[in-house]
């Protein structure tokens, strides 16, 4: 995806018509914002981890009995607070992704026809 945009961009674009510079400009912002959003992602998918870890973890210390019913219900109502924010970030996360693989699919057919026709040979 990045190199098709490299090669695309080392053209004229003054050259081209103005669907395509709208089509290129989009492309452009495409990358630039899964740039952004896959070390988000990344994140979540550890946070993700880390609540299930902890989750367990309580879950266990409970039926062992090593925590009193007080700190168990403190613990529990902090972590689920956690994970309501969490849940949000990957709503979030998850619509920009969906958003970004519709533009995507949209342009991709579009840019790389262009670009086999002008840049690989």
């Amino acid at each position: 995806m990045q190199i098709k945009y490299y090669c695309i961009s080392q053209l004229d674009t003054n050259r081209f018509n103005d669907e395509l510079k709208y089509d290129f400009v989009t492309f452009h912002g495409l990358i630039k914002t899964y740039n952004e959003i896959i070390p988000q992602y990344r994140s979540l998918v550890y946070d993700n981890q880390v609540f299930l870890k902890l989750t367990n973890e309580l879950r266990k210390s409970f039926f062992e009995k090593k925590v009193n019913k007080v700190n168990n219900d403190k613990e529990l109502q902090q972590l689920q607070t956690d994970v309501s924010e969490h849940v949000k970030s990957v709503k979030d996360v998850v619509r920009n992704i969906i958003n970004l693989e519709n533009v995507y699919s949209r342009l991709s057919p579009k840019i790389t026809n262009f670009y086999k026709t002008r840049c690989s040979k």
